[in-house]
């Protein structure tokens, strides 16, 4: 593979790594937020609905770890094919589709879910009409 691909290559896959650290971080910041919202209501009905939000954000941390993993995974491979020439290159553009096709959903689904947290918490509580 050329360097210059290869460098191309290694500054997306650094790209997907600060994107899932800031990921995990604002993850980190809704399940607070969460326990916020939570601590201050005595509505028996929000504590059950913030369960699920609360088991999706956990999901959403698992995604998140797997997701650096594989994007450890392709940085390694990235490094060797710097010093291999042939037979990697067909596992580097694997692993990339792989990690390519698993940020784009992951973003999505973490831009979805935090999108209806802040709707729920909105609809519910936002119009000054909802339970305190």
């Amino acid at each position: 593979m050329h360097t210059f691909r290869l460098i191309l290559l290694k500054h997306e896959a650094e790209t997907w790594q600060r994107l899932t650290g800031f990921m995990a971080e604002e993850n980190n910041l809704l399940k607070l937020h969460l326990a916020e919202v939570v601590g201050l209501s005595d509505d028996k009905q929000l504590v059950t609905e913030m369960e699920t939000f609360h088991q999706r954000l956990l999901t959403q941390d698992a995604m998140l770890e797997q997701l650096r993993i594989d994007n450890t995974r392709l940085g390694k491979l990235l490094v060797q094919e710097l010093f291999v020439d042939g037979p990697l290159e067909y596992t580097v553009y694997q692993q990339l589709r792989t990690v390519r096709k698993d940020v784009r959903r992951v973003e999505q689904l973490f831009s979805q879910l935090k999108f209806e947290f802040n709707q729920f918490l909105t609809e519910r509580y936002g119009d000054g009409g909802g339970s305190n």
